[in-house]
């Protein structure tokens, strides 16, 4: 499988168990402890992911540092904060027209608040910021050995600095700098998709290892059930992601259930902006059996899905027309 191809089914899989997360607080009455909290990985794969997505992008860049820092400041703001904006202005309005008021939309927007769950893009822009340093810097290093204490730094300084619940500027990013151990979770997806790191046996078995572990903690506390970020909770999910990863190579999904996840997966930033809208307005309905809380939930990705769809072609259209 290609290395495409394996990271958009890993962000189909991260979007679904970000919208059963979001459906399984929203309607508590179908709420399976156990399995929703199996669905806290998402936010570390899609953290690990991204910072893959972006290496493997900028790999095929020759452009000059300057230019490479710009260049990619700019694609990644069209990319996220156009359609970020978009949903945020057409929720707003939603929820309070005809009582429209500049002012507050615009704090919507810089606070991003417009939906509980978008505090998520706020961390994807942060960590944008830092991405072009953090390549440059593994860049430029030659002896892989150095990354063995710059690891080291960079996880203290996620845990010491970045965990400390202070905020640098008024935008809410879950109340810590660069998302805390997130930061660390970035600079090791950097890292991979840069081959400072790989999967072997002996790798794969001490992930197997770990998961068990964190698995036996599972069913004997609750110590996942406070979904906040923390490092064991990294590790559980780093753990399966890799996991899951070796599972699809052994035993490869077959070609159609592939192509839908690869397609969810391709259009997850827009599962995600959309989701959590669709999923709170359908609860103002009778949703009082597993069929429509599982409609619910099926629908809230359809929409979604549809509107990423229609942007994309939009977009396309207006970015390529003749003249």
């Amino acid at each position: 499988m290609k290395r495409e191809g394996w990271i958009d089914i890993m962000k189909s899989l991260a979007i679904l168990a970000v919208v059963f997360d979001h459906a399984s607080f929203i309607y508590p009455k179908f709420q399976n402890v156990y399995l929703w909290q199996h669905s806290f990985f998402s936010i570390t794969w899609f953290v690990f992911l991204s910072a893959v997505t972006n290496t493997l992008s900028s790999m095929k860049k020759t452009s000059p540092p300057l230019v490479f820092i710009l260049l990619f400041w700019l694609k990644r703001a069209l990319a996220i904060i156009i359609p970020y904006v978009l949903a945020t202005l057409v929720i707003y309005t939603y929820y309070n027209y005809p009582k429209m008021n500049a002012r507050h939309i615009l704090t919507e927007i810089v606070n991003f608040s417009a939906q509980p769950t978008y505090y998520f893009i706020n961390l994807l822009l942060e960590l944008y910021l830092l991405f072009p340093f953090l390549y440059i810097l593994v860049s430029k290093i030659k002896n892989k050995y150095w990354f063995i204490p710059i690891t080291l730094v960079v996880y203290i300084v996620s845990e010491r600095l970045f965990m400390r619940r202070i905020q640098i500027w008024p935008f809410y990013s879950m109340g810590m700098i660069f998302g805390g151990y997130y930061f660390f979770v970035f600079w090791l997806g950097i890292l991979y998709a840069k081959k400072i790191f790989q999967e072997n046996a002996i790798v794969i078995a001490i992930l197997a290892a770990v998961f068990i572990y964190y698995e036996i903690i599972i069913n004997t506390t609750s110590v996942f059930l406070i979904r906040s970020t923390d490092i064991h909770l990294i590790l559980w999910a780093v753990s399966l992601l890799f996991l899951v990863k070796k599972g699809i190579e052994l035993l490869p999904l077959k070609n159609a259930i592939g192509t839908y996840l690869s397609v969810l997966g391709r259009y997850s930033i827009f599962i995600y902006l959309w989701h959590y809208f669709f999923l709170s307005s359908a609860s103002r309905y009778s949703i009082d059996n597993p069929m429509k809380f599982m409609g619910v939930f099926a629908l809230s990705v359809l929409f979604s899905l549809m509107i990423g769809y229609i942007y994309t072609r939009v977009s396309y259209f207006l970015t390529h027309r003749p003249g």
